[in-house]
């Protein structure tokens, strides 16, 4: 009859699938995900998007789009829609976690129902299953000066209505003064921060990841192969073709 769970009728329905107006918002019943996976990368990376791209492909998003830097030197496929967001900088201050929120808020202006943002040195193995609100990777519990109980990893997988929800709770958070030796200077401590402020649970089950800032820590590149081995969905933290050939080895 057309008319969506709560009872709206679909003259009301936004973008991609959702209600407007009825609090959380509901999914039209006939509602199909429309998935932008977003690539943050820099332009010291470009070999690296370039070995990765497969893999990206096998998370089956509808569109993959760019995140690069302002410094233009970030080189895409050719025909994929990129942005340049931020300056090519590591953690310095609030810099990354405003490079994030900005990622969040260019993710909303396109039509995609679901956000996943991604750093460039992860592998897919899987496709990405449908999910409501947010999901990302358990990395750890709370670190010393850290604001939040936990942090976690990329990718972070964002409907739509969360990341409305996180981005307005994320922008007052930036405008905060923080406290001294704060470690949320890194997105992955502070979008924990967000979801607990804003009172978000993560879902950290939907995938089976394996992941690390870097893989040559002792122990750690064997331990992504045999995560590989085990069946794992996602990798992060390959960063060299060596990482990789010795992954795929598996």
């Amino acid at each position: 009859r057309g008319y969506a769970h709560c009872g709206k009728p679909l003259a009301i329905l936004g973008i991609s699938g959702y209600i407007k107006g009825v609090g959380a918002r509901c999914l039209h019943p006939f509602f199909v995900m429309k998935l932008l996976l977003a690539v943050q990368s820099y332009t010291k990376a470009n070999p690296i998007v370039a070995r990765h791209w497969p893999y990206y492909l096998n998370a089956g998003a509808d569109e993959i789009h760019g995140i690069g830097t302002t410094d233009g030197g970030c080189v895409w496929p050719e025909g994929v829609v990129s942005v340049e967001i931020g300056a090519n900088r590591y953690i310095s201050g609030k810099h990354l976690p405003a490079r994030l929120l900005d990622t969040i808020q260019y993710c909303l202006t396109t039509d995609a129902s679901h956000f996943c943002i991604v750093e460039y040195d992860v592998l897919f193995f899987s496709k990405i299953p449908e999910w409501n609100g947010i999901a990302a990777h358990l990395a750890g519990f709370k670190l010393p000066n850290s604001q939040a109980s936990f942090f976690i990893h990329n990718p972070w997988l964002i409907d739509r209505p969360t990341a409305e929800t996180l981005l307005e709770v994320g922008r007052q958070l930036i405008a905060q003064e923080w406290p001294h030796g704060c470690v949320e200077g890194s997105p992955d401590c502070f979008l924990a921060w967000v979801c607990q402020e804003a009172n978000v649970p993560v879902k950290f089950d939907l995938m089976k990841e394996f992941s690390r800032n870097s893989l040559d820590l002792a122990g750690s590149l064997e331990d992504a192969r045999k995560s590989r081995l085990d069946g794992c969905d996602i990798i992060h933290g390959v960063k060299s073709q060596k990482e990789l050939d010795y992954i795929m080895s598996a």
